[in-house]
């Protein structure tokens, strides 16, 4: 029993891959590259708003639209806005 195993066919245990932020600290906030250039931001690119109503409210966005011609979406924030306002933080 004096001789030693061989082993150069063990497996050896995988080692841990560094987290990516390793050695900064977590209660500073992250760095941010500076913007080169700012995006336009479309409507095209914000979400819609999908809004299920009653045929009442429905027969009264028609009608503002077709007075005001501005779009259902444009009459929905305006009315929300002019009722909700007042509540917001400032």
């Amino acid at each position: 029993m004096t001789e030693s195993p061989n082993l150069s066919n063990r497996r050896t245990k995988p080692q841990p891959k560094p987290a990516p932020d390793e050695g900064r600290d977590p209660i500073d906030p992250p760095t941010r590259k500076p913007v080169e250039k700012l995006e336009e931001v479309t409507v095209a690119k914000l979400p819609r708003i999908n809004i299920e109503t009653t045929p009442e409210v429905f027969e009264t966005l028609e009608f503002a639209k077709f007075k005001t011609k501005k779009s259902k979406r444009a009459l929905v924030e305006e009315a929300v806005l002019a009722h909700w306002a007042n509540y917001r933080t400032k």
